[in-house]
């Protein structure tokens, strides 16, 4: 991850654009709340699996979401860490949907606007709306793949009291539920997929 110069220490080119703070794909907000409040939550996992019980701010009954949000300088230390966690979704995102297809995008729970942004870079004609696109490190139905979704999961069993993630077929089958006629899995980068859904 270093090169070294003498004395002198300094990113190596793999890595440069992924923890310089200054370029846009930056991805060392991840690092920065994993080391403020996901290794403190972490430390009581065993806490967390016996009771299922939220292990962070939650677990003195204060609203995760409402604490994050009275915080500014938090809640910008979480919309960086969640941009960091989805760029490279995002990048794939913009490249594999057919986005020729369609004039209108929304971007919904954004962080940092990190998808549009990378669509509106490729695809200046899209405005707003269109097929519903859900993101995540899906995990897969025989729930033997993909080990990370599994620990996200996890992550979100210490983190709140219902967020869980889910498989590419619950997703379609909620898809279904509301009347999206046709719905697919696709992978994108890393460990993430996209369930794609189409009226």
């Amino acid at each position: 991850m270093l090169d070294r110069d003498g004395d002198r220490y300094s990113n190596a080119a793999d890595v440069d654009a992924f923890l310089d703070k200054a370029k846009p794909s930056y991805a060392g907000g991840l690092l920065e709340m994993a080391n403020t409040r996901l290794n403190p939550s972490w430390g009581n996992l065993t806490e967390g699996l016996r009771t299922g019980e939220p292990q962070n701010e939650a677990k003195a009954d204060e609203d995760f979401f409402g604490v994050l949000h009275s915080d500014p300088a938090r809640l910008r230390e979480f919309a960086r860490a969640m941009t960091a966690v989805s760029m490279g979704s995002a990048v794939a995102i913009a490249s594999k949907f057919p986005w020729q297809n369609h004039k209108t995008f929304m971007d919904i729970g954004t962080a940092q606007g990190n998808v549009p942004v990378q669509v509106a870079r490729n695809f200046p004609h899209i405005t707003g709306g269109g097929a519903l696109i859900v993101y995540e490190a899906i995990i897969d139905d025989d729930r033997r793949e993909n080990a990370f979704g599994l620990m996200m999961s996890l992550n979100m069993l210490i983190a709140t009291s219902s967020g869980f993630d889910f498989m590419g077929a619950d997703c379609r089958g909620w898809m279904a539920e509301s009347g999206f006629s046709h719905s697919y899995v696709e992978p994108l980068t890393g460990n993430e997929s996209m369930v794609v859904g189409i009226k």
